[in-house]
């Protein structure tokens, strides 16, 4: 009965992952209509608004990555929204902003006072979506200490305006069929499988997998070659020009091998994360001499498995096994395991 539960629940986890679309947004720069700010200031002030948004994100929207959204317009040049929307529809806007609703606002002066109005438009026609912030201060130091309670009711405004999910769907009942005298005689999803093999992924060259009762787990994880350059004092890499860049990776999956064929192929499904952190190879002083420093924390994702393992034995207790799975890593990360062990029936 236990394991039952175990399989539903895991079922119903991945089908809810996969349901909920995530809306796409990309943070604009806004359109300064009486020149409140400098050309530096705008950037500024955009660039740390755009890292506001993405940091107080929680995975609940997909932001277009500020670098992919620079790349379409000119910094250096005063931001019209009205212009953007105009110009000519390139290979790359359309491979950034497909799909993807725009925030962009207005700044202008009212008075003796600075305002600012935040809304949601769509691509490529502009069109205002319902739902947005206006804010009224004083000056421009307002101004930027106002960027976390902007982000922050913005935020809540778009998901407001979001539409309800659907109803989860029910889970399908799956009816046991043992026909005499065939490979699926006394078939149930339910095993008792046990394993435990070496896995590889093309990010991930080191891995391994256990397993019991048809539960399994998977840990893999890459150690970066730091070469003969050593590891820097600074818990965390700076501005500074980098000539390379490694990877730390750890990627862990909990699922369960669910019966194809009893004894001989099984289904593996199974949901986990991946832990991502980036080393730099900078310069500590003026004479060119490199050290690796690591980025300030850990970047974790969400990532989903399902594969086929085989059983060549069908009649032993024991015998060795195979098997090769597709991971879809969150957002938009594809990759896949193979692997092979030695496995044993309870």
């Amino acid at each position: 009965m236990k394991r039952r539960v175990f399989i539903i629940t895991l079922a119903l986890l991945g089908t809810f992952a996969f349901s909920q679309e995530r809306i796409a947004i990309a943070v604009f720069p806004f359109e300064d209509m009486d020149k409140v700010f400098s050309e530096n200031e705008a950037i500024f002030f955009y660039r740390r608004f755009s890292n506001e948004f993405a940091n107080r994100n929680n995975n609940r929207f997909r932001i277009i990555p500020r670098q992919d959204v620079e790349k379409l317009i000119n910094t250096e040049a005063t931001f019209q929204l009205s212009d953007f929307s105009s110009r000519a529809k390139t290979a790359e806007m359309q491979r950034v902003l497909n799909g993807v609703q725009i925030l962009s606002g207005y700044i202008g002066k009212i008075g003796n006072k600075i305002a600012i109005s935040i809304s949601l438009f769509t691509y490529p026609d502009l069109e205002q979506l319902p739902g947005g912030v206006d804010l009224d201060v004083v000056n421009v130091n307002e101004l930027y200490d106002k960027i976390p309670e902007m982000v922050q009711n913005m935020q809540k405004a778009i998901e407001n305006n979001l539409p309800p999910p659907p109803p989860p769907k029910p889970p399908k009942v799956i009816k046991q069929w043992t026909p005499n005298g065939t490979i699926f005689e006394n078939y149930t999803i339910y095993n008792t499988l046990i394993i435990f093999g070496y896995n590889y992924s093309p990010d991930l060259p080191l891995g391994f997998s256990l397993g019991f009762y048809g539960i399994y787990t998977t840990l893999s994880f890459a150690l970066p070659d730091f070469g003969s350059n050593s590891k820097g004092s600074s818990n965390e890499y700076g501005s500074k020009p980098y000539t390379d860049q490694r990877y730390e990776i750890i990627d862990w999956i909990l699922g369960y091998n669910v019966t194809i064929i009893p004894n001989m192929l099984y289904l593996p499904v199974g949901v986990g994360i991946e832990s991502v952190k980036e080393w730099r190879l900078q310069s500590y002083d003026n004479y060119g001499n490199l050290e690796w420093y690591p980025a300030p924390q850990w970047e974790t994702n969400l990532l989903f498995e399902v594969g086929l393992l085989f059983r060549p034995i069908k009649n032993g207790s024991f015998s060795p096994y195979i098997f090769g799975s597709y991971i879809y890593i969150m957002p938009e990360k594809h990759s896949f395991s193979i692997g092979a062990g030695i496995s044993s029936l309870l």
